[in-house]
């Protein structure tokens, strides 16, 4: 990205020139230093720099802000754009140790009643019926989330509690399989909210100083600043969803699995810009502000078959520590005013109902990997853990008391990635109600008929069936390292047991031997004082 560079090092960066300086000459373009106290100052600085700041710090930062109005306006979305992130979904899965208290949490929340529109069935027993067949396959309809007293949906939809910033919600759930249940959640953004992406890139920022541990600094300028504006709101949108999940309806991502990161997918329109352009309709200069979004180039992006319009960008590019952070995008006419009237009469909350519809079935499947993922590092981190050891017995203890945890979660990864298995080699259910997703620029896949459903279908084969067999041989380790220090604190038990026999054995001896000698005392001393 265009932007200031760091100042790793501060002679380089401060633009002075080493011969120059060796010399006692002044440094290139900065005019006379301030003699004898401008030395000091910039040896102190070179010795404790934490503690002394660069004379030149000033300099270069009034040098780096000549160029923040050029930096602003290039940053800045054209002044007839408008950018509306709508709505933040988010995914949770549920498997053998979480299904409990899903249902609980449904009672909690009122959900475990009837169905509103069919009455012959409530989500509870949904659950409970493929969760005790052989396979999974089924989809629900939760409906629209409203707040208490939200008279909108009248008898359609559920009370919940909602975040700040949200206007309402729609959720669905999905049985894939008889031990994986899926929910998946929209949280449609009010005004304010969704304007935020829009706010931070049209407010001019200005170039600043920033220390680094040690010696330098960095000087990030208003492309900089604004990145990070844009992925610290963002970093918001997924913890407000996930924070929703964890204190409602807490699964597998609730609990931890992939270490605070949690599946979620942000739906942002444009109202005159293409998002995602291809190589040749890309104009890096002028697009910037489309790259500060991560939604300028097609390289990692999917399209829609049915709206050609409608991308599915995964990963982002230049926010890769966010694995499961995805952006649904397109421009607003993509979708037609007809349309629009149909789900809801039109406006920004319709744009959502309509898509909702085609990407919720994508969504439960790309959760998955974040599943897997989790899996993996938890298979991972108890085969290392499995390698150690202690000759203290209340280490030992707690090693098996950590070990028998392990292999009692090895119940669920065993379910699951058989059962992920299994789904995924059948095509037809894998890919029911999957909308379909081509890769905006084919030539750079091998097949170019790929799908999204399909790539995501290879991948959690290929991983599921790697899983399974790691699982088998973690577990196996286990049970052999448990069995092992079992053993060995047996042995060390018999030991101890051998010695305290032995110590026993000759405690008695001495207790006998003391015995006898005290009678044998007491005797003799008696027959002295006997009068006859």
């Amino acid at each position: 990205m265009t932007g200031k560079t760091d100042h790793e090092n501060v002679e380089a960066e401060s633009g002075h020139d080493a011969d120059d300086e060796a010399a006692g000459q002044e440094p290139s373009g900065r005019g006379p230093p301030d003699g004898m106290f401008y030395r000091l100052q910039k040896y102190g600085y070179r010795k404790f720099p934490s503690v002394i700041p660069d004379p030149d710090r000033a300099a270069i930062l009034r040098d780096s802000r000549s160029t923040d109005s050029r930096d602003n306006a290039e940053t800045e979305p054209p002044a007839d754009e408008t950018i509306d992130t709508k709505c933040i979904w988010a995914v949770e899965l549920y498997t053998p140790s979480q299904i409990s208290e899903l249902l609980h949490r449904f009672e909690k929340l009122g959900w475990n009643r009837d169905d509103p529109t069919n009455p012959d069935r409530s989500p509870v027993d949904w659950i409970q019926s493929f969760r005790e067949s052989a396979r999974g396959g089924g989809w629900f309809n939760l409906g629209p989330l409203y707040r208490h007293g939200d008279r909108r949906f009248f008898y359609r939809g559920r009370e919940a509690p909602l975040p700040e910033g949200v206007d309402y919600a729609v959720a669905s759930m999905y049985s894939l399989t008889s031990s994986v249940t899926c929910v998946v959640i929209g949280f449609l953004l009010d005004d304010e909210h969704g304007r935020k992406f829009e706010d931070a890139l049209r407010l001019d920022r200005q170039s600043i100083v920033e220390p680094l541990r040690g010696r330098g600094y960095r000087l990030p300028g208003p492309s900089h600043l604004k990145e990070t504006d844009i992925k610290r709101i963002r970093d918001n949108l997924r913890e407000m969803a996930a924070g929703w999940f964890r204190t409602n309806l807490p699964g597998v991502f609730s609990a931890g699995a992939l270490a605070g990161e949690f599946p979620t997918c942000e739906f942002t329109t444009l109202r005159k810009t293409a998002p995602c352009p291809g190589r040749e309709d890309r104009d890096p200069q002028a697009d910037r502000w489309l790259e500060i979004l991560n939604i300028d180039y097609d390289l990692d992006a999917w399209q829609a078959e049915k709206l050609p319009g409608l991308k599915f960008v995964w990963p982002l590019i230049r926010d890769r520590e966010k694995q499961f952070y995805a952006v649904l995008t397109c421009r607003e006419d993509t979708v037609s005013d007809e349309t629009l009237r149909t789900y809801g009469g039109g406006g920004r909350t319709s744009y959502t109902t309509y898509i909702d519809r085609h990407v919720n079935g994508l969504l439960s499947r790309w959760g998955l990997l974040g599943l897997l993922a989790g899996y993996e590092r938890h298979l991972n981190t108890t085969r290392d853990s499995a390698t150690f050891g202690s000759a203290q017995r209340a280490k030992v203890l707690r090693q098996l008391d950590r070990l028998r945890g392990h292999i009692a979660q090895s119940v669920d990864v065993a379910a699951a990635t058989t059962d992920l298995k299994h789904l995924s080699e059948q095509k037809g259910s894998f890919l029911s109600e999957v909308e379909t997703f081509k890769p905006c620029d084919p030539k750079l896949y091998r097949d170019k008929d790929i799908t999204l459903g399909e790539a995501l279908r290879a991948d959690i084969s290929e991983r599921s069936g790697w899983l399974r067999e790691m699982d088998r041989s973690v577990r196996d380790l286990l049970i052999e390292h448990g069995t092992a220090l079992s053993a060995r604190e047996n042995i060390k038990a018999q030991g101890r047991m051998v010695v305290l026999t032995w110590a026993i054995a000759v405690l008695t001896i001495v207790i006998t031997v003391l015995t006898a000698v005290t009678t044998i005392v007491s005797i003799n001393s008696g027959s002295l004082s006997w009068p006859w």
